[in-house]
Protein backbone atom coordinates (compact mmCIF):
# COMPACT_ATOMS: atom_id res chain seq x y z
CA UNK A 1 0.00 0.00 0.00
CA UNK A 2 2.99 2.29 0.86
CA UNK A 3 3.83 2.13 -2.74
CA UNK A 4 0.97 3.21 -4.37
CA UNK A 5 0.32 5.69 -1.92
CA UNK A 6 3.83 6.49 -2.97
CA UNK A 7 3.90 6.52 -6.83
CA UNK A 8 -0.08 8.14 -7.03
CA UNK A 9 0.73 11.24 -4.74
CA UNK A 10 -1.77 10.00 -2.27
CA UNK A 11 -0.08 11.42 0.36
CA UNK A 12 2.46 13.53 -0.29
CA UNK A 13 3.45 14.47 3.34
CA UNK A 14 4.48 10.89 4.37
CA UNK A 15 6.42 10.73 0.96
CA UNK A 16 8.72 13.52 1.55
CA UNK A 17 9.09 12.61 5.84
CA UNK A 18 9.82 8.77 4.78
CA UNK A 19 11.71 9.40 2.03
CA UNK A 20 15.03 8.32 3.14
CA UNK A 21 13.58 5.41 4.96
CA UNK A 22 12.01 4.32 1.79
CA UNK A 23 14.50 5.54 -1.33
CA UNK A 24 17.95 5.90 1.12
CA UNK A 25 20.31 8.28 0.07
CA UNK A 26 19.38 10.41 -2.97
CA UNK A 27 19.30 8.60 -6.44
CA UNK A 28 19.49 11.51 -8.89
CA UNK A 29 22.49 14.25 -8.22
CA UNK A 30 21.92 17.16 -10.35
CA UNK A 31 25.84 18.54 -10.99
CA UNK A 32 24.75 21.02 -13.63
CA UNK A 33 22.56 23.07 -13.71
CA UNK A 34 22.89 24.95 -10.20
CA UNK A 35 19.74 26.12 -8.65
CA UNK A 36 18.89 29.66 -9.11
CA UNK A 37 21.82 30.29 -10.97
CA UNK A 38 21.76 32.71 -13.88
CA UNK A 39 22.69 30.87 -17.20
CA UNK A 40 23.19 32.74 -20.85
CA UNK A 41 20.69 32.52 -23.86
CA UNK A 42 21.07 29.32 -26.06
CA UNK A 43 21.51 25.71 -24.64
CA UNK A 44 21.51 24.92 -20.94
CA UNK A 45 24.59 22.30 -20.30
CA UNK A 46 22.78 19.43 -17.89
CA UNK A 47 24.91 16.80 -15.72
CA UNK A 48 22.60 14.10 -13.96
CA UNK A 49 24.63 11.01 -12.11
CA UNK A 50 22.78 8.19 -10.81
CA UNK A 51 24.92 7.67 -7.06
CA UNK A 52 22.60 4.28 -6.36
CA UNK A 53 22.99 3.36 -9.80
CA UNK A 54 22.31 -0.48 -9.28
CA UNK A 55 18.75 0.60 -7.83
CA UNK A 56 17.95 3.11 -10.59
CA UNK A 57 15.77 1.64 -13.84
CA UNK A 58 17.72 3.59 -16.66
CA UNK A 59 14.91 3.17 -19.12
CA UNK A 60 12.13 5.37 -16.91
CA UNK A 61 14.61 8.66 -16.68
CA UNK A 62 13.29 11.57 -17.73
CA UNK A 63 13.67 15.08 -17.83
CA UNK A 64 11.73 18.52 -18.32
CA UNK A 65 12.58 21.93 -19.33
CA UNK A 66 9.63 23.91 -18.68
CA UNK A 67 7.38 21.37 -18.79
CA UNK A 68 8.44 20.35 -21.80
CA UNK A 69 10.16 16.44 -22.26
CA UNK A 70 13.67 16.95 -23.60
CA UNK A 71 14.88 13.10 -22.35
CA UNK A 72 15.99 12.60 -25.96
CA UNK A 73 18.50 15.30 -25.90
CA UNK A 74 20.38 14.09 -23.54
CA UNK A 75 23.03 11.11 -23.78
CA UNK A 76 21.89 8.66 -21.01
CA UNK A 77 24.82 5.58 -19.64
CA UNK A 78 24.50 3.83 -16.43
CA UNK A 79 25.77 5.97 -13.95
CA UNK A 80 23.55 9.31 -15.58
CA UNK A 81 23.00 11.54 -18.27
CA UNK A 82 24.60 14.13 -19.80
CA UNK A 83 24.05 16.82 -22.57
CA UNK A 84 22.64 20.34 -23.54
CA UNK A 85 18.81 20.92 -23.45
CA UNK A 86 16.93 23.89 -25.58
CA UNK A 87 14.64 26.14 -25.77
CA UNK A 88 15.34 28.40 -22.80
CA UNK A 89 13.20 31.20 -22.04
CA UNK A 90 14.55 34.53 -20.74
CA UNK A 91 13.80 34.95 -17.06
CA UNK A 92 12.13 32.00 -15.10
CA UNK A 93 12.99 28.24 -16.26
CA UNK A 94 13.05 25.25 -14.31
CA UNK A 95 14.46 21.45 -14.80
CA UNK A 96 12.94 18.71 -13.31
CA UNK A 97 15.19 15.23 -13.66
CA UNK A 98 12.89 12.40 -12.71
CA UNK A 99 14.05 8.17 -12.68
CA UNK A 100 12.39 5.01 -10.60
CA UNK A 101 14.33 3.18 -8.46
CA UNK A 102 13.99 -0.20 -6.56
CA UNK A 103 13.70 1.34 -2.84
CA UNK A 104 16.32 0.13 0.02
CA UNK A 105 13.44 -2.26 1.82
CA UNK A 106 11.00 -2.99 -0.33
CA UNK A 107 11.26 -4.51 -4.25
CA UNK A 108 8.84 -2.52 -5.24
CA UNK A 109 10.06 0.61 -7.58
CA UNK A 110 9.25 3.95 -6.75
CA UNK A 111 10.12 7.86 -8.53
CA UNK A 112 12.72 9.92 -7.42
CA UNK A 113 12.68 13.65 -8.25
CA UNK A 114 14.59 16.97 -8.37
CA UNK A 115 13.61 20.15 -9.40
CA UNK A 116 16.09 22.52 -10.31
CA UNK A 117 15.30 26.71 -10.56
CA UNK A 118 17.25 29.01 -12.46
CA UNK A 119 17.24 31.56 -14.79
CA UNK A 120 18.35 33.19 -17.90
CA UNK A 121 19.89 36.68 -18.78
CA UNK A 122 17.97 38.64 -21.57
CA UNK A 123 19.56 38.44 -25.03
CA UNK A 124 21.80 41.26 -26.14
CA UNK A 125 19.87 44.05 -27.50
CA UNK A 126 21.28 45.87 -30.04
CA UNK A 127 20.47 49.59 -31.42
CA UNK A 128 19.86 49.38 -35.24
CA UNK A 129 19.55 53.41 -36.45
Amino acid sequence: MLGFMVLSGVNHSIYRSGRALVLGPPLIEVRSPRPAQLYAPGSLPVVVSFPAFDRIAPGTFRCLLNGTDVTHQLTLGTHGAAGSVFPLREGENSLRVEVYARGLWLAQFFEDAVDIPFRVRGGLMLDRT
